[in-house]
């Protein structure tokens, strides 16, 4: 499994729902490969608010939509982005 991260806190939040709006892009020749995001805790690493599962974009831009959880106001957050493959050097 490979993760990247962006680590932030979400400010001022007043409106609901909390929506995050996500441009991204990824590939795999692998049809098994899953993709992911994910919202940890910064401070508590066995935390976790919210993870849905992203489709392969076949290298094309994609944007998905999301609805987040209420409770993530306020709170340090850790944003990860994961694959699992089962093949090596993906």
């Amino acid at each position: 499994m490979n993760y990247a991260f962006l680590q932030t806190q979400l400010k001022n939040l007043k409106e609901t729902p909390l929506i995050l709006s996500l441009d991204y892009e990824s590939k795999s020749s692998n049809k098994s490969t899953k993709f992911f995001v994910e919202i940890r805790d910064s401070e508590d690493q066995n935390k976790s608010y919210f993870m849905r599962n992203i489709s392969d974009t076949s290298d094309k831009i994609r944007n998905k939509l999301l609805i987040l959880p209420r409770d993530l106001g306020e709170r340090p957050i850790k944003f990860r982005f994961g694959i699992v493959t089962s093949s090596t050097g993906e």
